[in-house]
């Protein structure tokens, strides 16, 4: 084979699985050249199997391409986000190490093969360093000040990955009496939502990832509760109930760059979620029922359009409805995005459907129409559903309809797809191509890193697992 000349290997290499490409590669250095060197090739296959428009897979690629270039002395200090598979092209990655890495980071974590970090130092932050990811470890009922940020930073000048732990600046905030009481994270920006156990009054504050060590910006502080806040890209959205108003309440949009706020009020509790954020606007999906009774019930969906510099900034551009069912008084419909273009509405629901139940999932698809976006069901089901994680990479809903049942539902028409399910591809958001996730028998178990014994690692409650349990 060493002997076949290189346009007609080229043309082979087209109809080779990735496996065995891959095996090949690994033969002799001869055969990893000529593998490798099929740069389009590989970069057609890891579009085609990690699709970019999947926002965990983009974030991927954002990090792996910020080691990239660091190591090539070309790379910056601050956080970007990411960019388009087309634009990173240009900078001459090697499309065969990128697919290699992108598919020994799902096995390594399906396989257990992980590595424990313990940072017990606080730093300031590295002023030379790249940031590649970031965790936020709030303990149970905790304090501001216990709020601790995990980073990890890729030491330019000694070319070192290296775990560390930063504080969040609270100077000019009184935190003697707040408890923390949510967190929101984006590519680029942190917030905490707060209460006061004194007055009950909720804050929402923020940092820029790049500047923890800052004091924050307070987007809201009312003397009601802030519910239903998302956050994507530079925009930040949410309610709280009117102050001084009964059955009066207030949706508010913040951009984190410009630092302006718009808010519009309502006389209904919606539930918010974000469609699509750009520059200057943001797409605000919102969900509302009829009633609060058990069963048949009607769910109106809308869309707002907030924009910056516009004497009326909330503009509402379509509203529906559909019947769903609803199983508990406390249940609620929610709003959830699949990505820019798909929306689904769901409803928890523990019951066992049958061929007459109202769905308790619907899928909406956000078209683009002259110059609105507006919504369209494309098919709904009834279904068990506790908790639901977009697959966008692989066009599937993986629902949760407890503990770790999952059922797999089609992004397409609902269908059900039949496949293996690990908590790991939930907790890491990368799953396998599906050449290999097809070929998974059913009974795959996966061990959580949470579970074992010898890392004391507490559960919520503070209780470290012992041996068996």
């Amino acid at each position: 084979m060493e002997h076949i000349p290189n346009e007609v290997f080229d043309h082979i290499a087209v109809f080779l699985d990735t496996a065995t490409l891959c095996t090949l590669s690994c033969t002799s250095k001869q055969w990893y050249t000529r593998v490798s060197c099929q740069q389009m090739l590989w970069r057609k296959r890891f579009a085609w199997d990690f699709p970019q428009h999947d926002d965990n897979e983009r974030t991927w690629l954002r990090r792996h391409r910020q080691i990239w270039e660091a190591e090539a002395g070309t790379g910056s200090s601050s956080t970007t986000t990411g960019t388009s598979l087309a634009s990173q092209g240009s900078l001459q990655l090697d499309w065969f190490a990128v697919y290699c890495s992108r598919q020994a980071v799902e096995y390594r974590w399906r396989h257990n093969q992980y590595a424990v970090h313990r940072p017990d130092c606080v730093v300031d932050s590295y002023s030379h360093g790249t940031r590649l990811q970031s965790i936020t470890h709030i303990p149970e009922r905790s304090s501001p000040g216990e709020v601790a940020v995990v980073t990890q930073w890729l030491l330019v000048k000694q070319q070192q990955v290296v775990w560390g732990l930063e504080r969040l600046c609270w100077d000019g905030v009184d935190i003697e009496h707040l408890r923390v009481r949510g967190k929101y994270c984006s590519d680029e920006y942190l917030a905490i939502r707060t209460r006061c156990e004194q007055t009950h009054h909720f804050s929402l504050y923020v940092w820029h990832v790049s500047a923890l060590h800052q004091p924050p910006d307070i987007v809201i502080a009312v003397s009601s509760w802030i519910s239903d806040v998302d956050m994507r890209g530079n925009w930040i959205v949410g309610q709280h109930e009117t102050i001084g108003g009964v059955g009066q309440y207030t949706i508010f949009a913040y951009d984190l760059v410009k630092k302006s706020h718009h808010c519009k009020a309502s006389d209904d509790f919606y539930n918010l979620c974000i469609l699509r954020a750009a520059e200057n606007r943001v797409i605000v999906a919102c969900a509302i029922q009829e009633s609060l009774d058990i069963g048949d019930v009607v769910a109106t969906h809308k869309l707002w359009q907030v924009c910056n510099n516009q004497e009326a900034p909330f503009e509402r551009w379509t509203a529906g409805e559909v019947r769903m069912i609803k199983e508990k008084y406390s249940s609620i419909i929610k709003p959830q995005r699949v990505d820019a273009s798909r929306l689904i509405l769901r409803a928890d629901y523990d019951s066992e459907p049958n061929a007459e139940t109202l769905p308790s999932l619907v899928l909406l698809d956000a078209i683009n129409d002259a110059a609105v976006v507006v919504l369209k069901e494309k098919w709904s089901r009834s279904v068990k559903i506790y908790l639901v994680e977009s697959v966008v990479s692989r066009n599937l809903l993986a629902i949760r309809e407890w503990r770790h049942k999952y059922a797999m539902l089609s992004l397409s028409d609902g269908a059900e797809i039949y496949r293996v399910h690990h908590d790991c591809w939930v907790y890491s958001g990368l799953y396998p191509p599906d050449s290999q996730w097809v070929r998974m028998p059913q009974d795959a178990a996966w061990q959580s890193p949470k579970s074992d014994a010898s890392l004391a690692i507490p559960d919520y409650t503070g209780h470290v697992r012992q041996s068996g349990e």
